[in-house]
């Protein structure tokens, strides 16, 4: 089977409402033309119904691939949608388009979910992150995303409410929202501590998220560590005191299994001659988008984890990132290393580690001779 790349049509079409998926196969001879429907697919989405953005686009996708092939893809646009496409055909001429989103993102008054109240064009959030996939625990996969967006100077001045998502996708989820799915809703908490990044001297502020297990305003509820049986997914409004600017523009990060990191910007300017801002790095479970008991990030700020650090699932530094974290292993301690703004300062502080090393360590091939 030949290698193939898949992509969305990203942000900066000349018009149109329309937001497409590409599929190239890496098999076309070097001087042969690309020709739609021999070397690539394009895959056109219907019409949004509820926000027509122009132009919309389409942002990296994140995929399953079973049994070496692409089955599925999702990707989200700028109307707020998460789309899921169905690729498991061999034959290319029979994938189609879906007739509507899984899912589509939108933020209450307030809350961020508003219990009785429909999306609306002036409360849906675009989808501008990457989607990361992963299996749910329970049941099906885990779509992870965040919404906001940093595309042009006029996106220094919104308002409106961003949030962190964890969507389930067991095959009964289409055409819900933020409001008629059944999501189980986190908070971000108070203020935890302060410390000092010993790589570079920036200053760092810890703050505590909720790890709820039933939600006040959807029928879903269950047990700790798991997104119960009868949630769509959950989400976490990003509302508290400094982060009603923020958003969320980098594909999250998937760590031993256990952690979701989403990285948030959140500008100090309103103009395009302005600079500075903050990002806040959340350090999620999983399944469920909620805290930890225990202690993810060095907090104490000297530069291991122990005893000394304390139980905060998001962290604030000066400036503006402009990508997600990296998260390295060193003579068996884990470490998140995240760029601090436009100084290019590299930051570095001690990051919890879950498992030891599993997976292949090594092999040798056995031939026979018979």
């Amino acid at each position: 089977m030949a290698g193939r790349v898949i992509f969305g049509n990203g942000y900066n079409q000349s018009s149109g409402t329309t937001a497409s998926l590409f599929v190239l196969y890496l098999d076309k001879q070097p001087g042969t033309a690309w020709t739609q429907g021999s070397n690539y697919f394009r895959i056109d989405l219907p019409t949004p119904t509820l926000l027509n953005t122009s132009p919309n686009g389409l942002s990296e996708p994140g995929i399953i691939i079973s049994n070496g092939a692409v089955k599925t893809v999702y990707a989200g646009d700028l109307n707020g949608n998460l789309w899921k496409f169905d690729l498991s055909s061999a034959t290319p001429g029979n994938w189609t388009a879906p007739t509507t989103p899984l899912f589509t993102a939108c933020a209450g008054a307030s809350t961020g979910q508003t219990s009785g109240t429909q999306c609306t064009a002036s409360t849906v959030q675009p989808i501008t992150s990457g989607v990361k996939v992963t299996r749910d625990p329970l049941r099906g996969y885990l779509v992870l995303f965040g919404t906001g967006q940093y595309l042009s100077g006029n996106d220094l001045s919104q308002s409106n409410t961003q949030t962190l998502y964890g969507i389930r996708d067991d095959g009964t989820l289409s055409g819900k929202t933020t409001i008629s799915a059944n999501l189980l809703a986190q908070s971000i908490g108070s203020q935890v501590t302060t410390s000092t990044d010993i790589s570079n001297g920036n200053s760092l502020t810890y703050y505590s998220i909720s790890n709820n297990t039933t939600s006040t305003i959807s029928s879903c509820s269950g047990v700790n560590g798991y997104l119960p049986s009868g949630c769509n997914g959950w989400y976490l409004p990003l509302t508290a005191t400094g982060f009603t600017n923020s958003r969320v523009v980098t594909t999250p990060a998937l760590y031993q299994n256990t952690l979701s990191y989403f990285t948030a910007i959140t500008p100090s300017s309103t103009s395009v001659c302005g600079s500075g801002g903050t990002t806040t790095l959340f350090g999620l479970n999983y399944a469920t988008g909620g805290g930890t008991t225990s202690a993810i990030y060095d907090t104490s700020g000297n530069g291991s984890m122990n005893s000394t650090d304390q139980a905060a699932n998001a962290v604030t530094s000066n400036g503006i990132a402009p990508g997600g974290p990296m998260l390295v292993m060193v003579a068996g301690k884990s470490y998140i290393l995240n760029s601090t703004g436009s100084s290019g300062g590299i930051g570095m502080q001690g990051n919890a580690n879950y498992s030891t090393m599993y997976g292949r360590l090594s092999w040798r091939e056995i031939i026979q001779s018979w």
